[in-house]
């Protein structure tokens, strides 16, 4: 615990690792705040639900007599305009009392009101006709085609469509619209800054003892091995500060430039991206998983960082392989066909929202797994093969002068001969004849 102890206050003590994420936290939440939109309209219908459920007959009331007289004397001039009967076109007058704004007037705000309160009704429909088509399709496999049976993937996958969104069905029931959240969860510049800090924080963490002090490391009793244990669980809990950090922050600026977030115990499909998600959440079981996922993926791509770099042998050398190695993931997700090369993937993952908002299986041994459990299982392996990896070769190689232990270290010894390839000349010696 000693050891864990000194190691954290060695990376926190390091000012330009500290500058590095106070720098990344606050550019993500700049560019968080400056691409988040605020949505007026939502606190108007937040004024008409408050005097709708204290007297739901005067707010019917006044749209049907008041409000909707108006809009028909509008459309009747407007019709007369377009045959040409009347010269000027006429224009759109209606009370403003909820927004204030003639943009937003109330026959606008009061037809959205009472559009939404269907909102339920219609979202069943949509699943209903997805449960329903998951259905038909289960029965065309079998008739179809006749080396199909039900233990095929492709059976699976339409019986897991048809229960997943049953499931939705029995546990979500949408109220209000949600607000705020979806952009949130949707603002993906936020993994560029969590991969730069946490591989900063690997650099930081497992590359500040080369040199001589891992020749005395490996000497003591117990030096590299309670040092490699104790430097992973300090990358680890760096690379939870940086992404709560880096979270709150942009969740901040989110919250300052929306002006509110919804309720926590909305279900997720209340937001118009996520109407076909899978997934029963509401949004506060929705943020915790996503939360978690983020967590996982930060301390796996900070410990592949740290292997990398112990198995080169260089901060610079690895520091690039780490990215180089980051951009071919992104290139396979974005052009991979399926899920499995898609969201199975570093940069896959990070992409969190695109992997939830509809239907995702992968195909394990002919079964449909869901994209969820089989992505936390896919980077709980990684990060176990990964930390293993770390200590093994932190416990067991020489940092200070031998390289020849593995063979990525030759990459390292011709870049540093092209380095050193301009050698300083020797001056010429002058002879003074006297």
């Amino acid at each position: 615990m000693k050891q864990i102890v000194f190691e954290w206050k060695k990376a926190v003590g390091n000012r330009l690792l500290i500058l590095f994420l106070l720098i990344a936290v606050f550019a993500a939440a700049i560019l968080a705040g400056s691409t988040a939109e605020r949505d007026e309209t939502y606190f108007d219908l937040r004024k008409i639900e408050e005097d709708y459920a204290a007297d739901p007959a005067a707010v019917r009331a006044y749209y049907e007599e008041t409000l909707s007289p108006l809009a028909q004397d509008f459309e009747l001039l407007f019709r007369a305009y377009a045959r040409g009967e009347i010269a000027e076109e006429p224009r759109r007058s209606f009370p403003c009392t909820y927004s204030g704004d003639e943009s937003r007037n109330d026959y606008d705000l009061l037809l959205t009101f009472f559009i939404r309160q269907n909102a339920d009704r219609d979202w069943r429909r949509e699943i209903e006709k997805v449960i329903e088509t998951a259905e038909v399709n289960k029965e065309e496999l079998l008739i179809c085609y006749t080396n199909m049976d039900e233990s095929t993937f492709a059976y699976r996958q339409q019986d897991l469509i048809s229960r997943q969104y049953s499931a939705v069905l029995e546990e979500s029931e949408l109220g209000s619209q949600g607000y705020g959240w979806d952009q949130f969860f949707s603002f993906d510049a936020v993994n560029l800054f969590l991969f730069l800090s946490v591989l900063a924080g690997a650099i930081g963490v497992f590359c500040s003892d080369i040199g001589k002090p891992s020749l005395i490391l490996r000497a003591s009793k117990h030096g590299r091995g309670r040092t490699a244990a104790a430097k992973i669980a300090v990358l680890l809990l760096w690379s939870c500060l940086c992404v709560i950090l880096t979270l709150f922050g942009v969740g901040i600026a989110v919250f300052l430039k929306c002006g509110a977030l919804s309720d926590l115990s909305a279900p997720m499909a209340s937001f118009y991206d996520y109407r076909l998600t899978p997934y029963p959440f509401s949004v506060l079981e929705y943020l915790l998983i996503f939360l978690g996922t983020k967590l996982l993926l930060a301390c796996a791509v900070a410990v592949l960082c740290a292997l990398i770099c112990l198995l080169v042998r260089s901060v610079s050398l690895g520091f690039l392989a780490s990215a180089a190695l980051m951009a071919i993931r992104f290139s396979v997700f974005a052009s991979a066909q399926t899920d499995a090369l898609k969201y199975l993937n570093l940069c896959g993952i990070a992409f969190f929202g695109s992997m939830t908002d509809s239907f995702c299986c992968v195909n394990v041994f002919r079964h449909a797994v869901p994209i969820l459990p089989a992505t936390l299982a896919f980077l709980t392996l990684i990060l176990l093969l990964c930390i293993a990896g770390v200590f093994l070769c932190f416990r067991s190689f020489r940092l200070a002068n031998e390289l020849k232990f593995h063979p990525l270290a030759r990459l390292r010894i011709k870049w540093e001969q092209l380095a050193s390839s301009g050698k300083k000349r020797m001056p010429k010696a002058h002879n003074h004849s006297t």
